[in-house]
């Protein structure tokens, strides 16, 4: 075969593979363009079910009750889960802006609004006065108001005292010089008084928290500051 005629033969080759290629890309495009009107007729029929579910939840024609219904049931399962996850976590939801809160507090810290009053079970801690629930580490009883008495082994809050750094003698009258056991100056010798972490306090109860990302006390629900 001569030279041109090679040259010519490879030519058309190319011009073949090339129209494939074009071919190729065109059809790619094609089908990508029907994909993308597909995703859109179920987006909108998803949304056109959604409409008629809210409007016609309870009563929906005979053909449509079926499926309702197995919505229904998946709505009920998925709520049950979502409260078995958060007693877990020991949460629960804000009624009235829905967000997860410890359980025990009696006022939400994003909101403010008061909490509905958790359940009595034979686990949780009552009042030995009155019976009723204690709620998270109060110090007095939200029904009654008698003071709540600490179990054995659980952590004292830190309170401000004066040592003697002689005898050892504690007092929290901070306002003393002196020591009332051997008479020394409250200030010969180094003083380790505790460290002040910072803190929220409630203007109106004077509720005190270490975690500062709480916005409202949890005793009377007014903001922190």
């Amino acid at each position: 075969m001569a030279y041109t005629e090679i040259k010519k033969a490879r030519k058309g080759d190319n011009s073949m593979g090339n129209i494939f290629n074009n071919t190729n890309v065109e059809l790619a495009n094609i089908i990508r363009g029907i994909e993308g009107e597909k995703q859109k007729i179920a987006a909108a029929q998803q949304k056109l079910g959604e409409v008629y579910l809210d409007r016609h939840r309870d009563d929906a024609e005979e053909e449509f009750k079926p499926i309702i219904g197995e919505i229904t049931d998946a709505e009920t399962k998925i709520s049950e889960l979502e409260k078995q996850s958060r007693k877990l976590r020991n949460v629960v939801l804000c009624e009235e802006c829905g967000a997860e809160v410890p359980a025990g507090d009696r006022f939400c810290v994003d909101c403010g609004a008061k909490l509905p009053e958790p359940e009595k079970t034979e686990e949780s801690n009552v009042c030995a006065k009155c019976g009723k629930p204690i709620m998270g580490d109060a110090r007095f009883c939200i029904y009654c108001g008698a003071p709540i008495e600490k179990k054995t082994g659980e952590p004292k809050p830190e309170k401000n005292v004066k040592k003697c750094a002689k005898c050892g003698f504690e007092t929290e009258d901070m306002s003393m010089n002196f020591c009332e056991n051997c008479g020394s100056r409250f200030d010969e010798g180094e003083q380790n008084e505790p460290e002040q972490a910072p803190s929220k306090t409630c203007p109106n109860c004077g509720y005190k928290t270490d975690d500062m990302s709480k916005k409202f006390c949890i005793e009377c629900g007014t903001a922190l500051v």
